[in-house]
């Protein structure tokens, strides 16, 4: 079992860490493929298209150090991540729900978070008990993430400690020196999720550098090897 085998925390890693996340990493490996299948499975014709990527070494010690010392490496949910672009969000989930193992729906739509995110984040289980994420989104709204979420990235370390996510728990955490400065980069995203403002230029171009077109319309064994995938992004 996944969970079992991965139920190592921060201190403990960090005493034999090349070592510990070298066995982490082979496993994951293992599951690579068949996420990726997943992937191209649910997008296969809705849309055709995704971006993909695996969490590197760094960050994985980077997330269970924000998380503190009782979080375990196996409980890191997106270690392997995707982005199935598709403007029939609904109907990914319906096909997902169907065929796979879904232990939990975000909808951001229905409610987005409080810098204007809106997409919609599966956990899918995988048969070893490892949890990989993926989400869905049009194109626009990924564009609009990739700016978006450079604030997110900026006050991470605010926004993941705070009791909430609401944006009154954030401020709790905000230094008073920082809160004006973090106000105004909240109503920014908020203005380019809901389009008041445009994306800068170059951002389109820098998400659709990294799309993967599904392949084959072939019919693949939910967990199996599709042969015909020969394009793999990873991302840090």
């Amino acid at each position: 079992n996944y969970l079992k085998t991965n139920n190592i925390t921060l201190p403990t890693v960090m005493k034999n860490k090349d070592i510990i996340l070298d066995k982490f990493f082979k496993e994951v490996k293992k599951n690579e493929q068949g996420f990726i299948n997943i992937t191209e499975d649910i997008s296969r014709g809705l849309g055709n298209s995704y971006v993909y990527r695996m969490k590197s070494p760094k960050s994985v010690l980077v997330k269970m150090k924000r998380r503190g010392n009782k979080f375990t490496i196996g409980e890191i949910d997106d270690v392997l991540a995707s982005t199935i672009i598709t403007d029939k969000i609904d109907d990914a989930i319906i096909k997902a729900k169907k065929k796979y193992k879904i232990t939990n729906i975000d909808d951001f739509r229905k409610n987005p978070t409080f810098l204007g995110y809106k997409a919609v984040h599966l956990d899918v289980e995988l048969p070893n008990g490892q949890v990989a994420e993926i989400q869905i989104n049009t194109l626009d709204g990924l564009i609009k993430k990739e700016e978006g979420h450079k604030t997110y990235d900026k006050w991470r370390k605010y926004i993941e400690t705070a009791q909430g996510t609401e944006l009154k728990d954030i401020l709790e955490k905000v230094p008073e020196k920082y809160k004006k400065e973090f106000l105004k980069d909240v109503k920014y995203s908020n203005d380019i999720f809901s389009g008041k403002i445009s994306v800068p230029g170059g951002t389109k171009e820098s998400v659709e550098s990294r799309i993967v077109k599904t392949k084959n319309l072939i019919d693949i064994n939910n967990y199996g090897v599709d042969k015909s995938i020969d394009k793999i992004w990873v991302w840090v």
